[in-house]
């Protein structure tokens, strides 16, 4: 790992552990063990840094998203549940980011949209990938309304709060996470078929 890359990681943990207010760079520098002086180097300040690491995770999601696409043929319920499922796990690795972006955004006065600027590039590309499958789709923003706040919105605060909702409750995580996951799956497959079954869409598909 390179001594960039180390101070990206570092960053990530120490915004998600301690909020990005609550972060200093010097902090930063010592727990990835290197001079302050590198990270001014490579950033101007600490909104740098957060830039950075938006712009990595923007390009990750796009990557994810072209590989889960090509995998996907005509969206019957066991494609749909697929997608569900990768994209659960997706956003379980993007929990950290997730976490101090939402936050950033909730802040009083907040200008920051970063949140949706990641999240952006998975919705309108299914959007289009339908579209390129014969799907009619009406209004991009409706969609990509329910997708976020029914979808991508729940799923974040269960990553967040899993452990304790299940300490408290006095079930396993495990089971807890395989429960949510039918809900979220049963989400996406009601979201979906929705599109596809369109009469619109149905016209269409046998006009091709």
């Amino acid at each position: 790992m390179t001594a960039k890359e180390k101070i990206l990681q570092t960053t990530e943990h120490l915004f998600a552990e301690k909020g990005y207010d609550g972060t200093k760079v010097d902090e930063i520098a010592h727990r990835a063990q290197v001079n302050k002086a590198l990270i001014y180097y490579y950033y101007d300040n600490k909104h740098g840094l957060l830039k950075e690491l938006v712009i990595r995770h923007v390009q990750e999601t796009l990557e994810f998203k072209e590989t889960l696409l090509e995998e996907i043929d005509n969206y019957s319920e066991e494609e749909i549940k697929k997608i569900s499922q990768r994209l659960f796990n997706f956003l379980k690795q993007k929990s950290k980011i997730l976490s101090i972006l939402t936050i950033e955004t909730l802040k009083s006065g907040s200008q920051d949209h970063n949140i949706f600027r990641i999240l952006h590039p998975i919705y309108e590309k299914t959007l289009k990938d339908l579209e390129e499958k014969g799907y009619k789709i009406d209004n991009h923003t409706e969609q990509i309304l329910n997708l976020f706040f029914f979808g991508t919105i729940p799923v974040t605060l269960f990553i967040a709060l899993k452990e304790k909702w299940s300490e408290f409750y006095g079930i396993d995580s495990d089971e807890t996470e395989k429960i949510f996951q039918a809900k979220i799956d049963e989400f996406h497959i009601n979201f979906y078929q929705a599109l596809i079954n369109d009469k619109t869409n149905t016209s269409n598909l046998i006009n091709k």
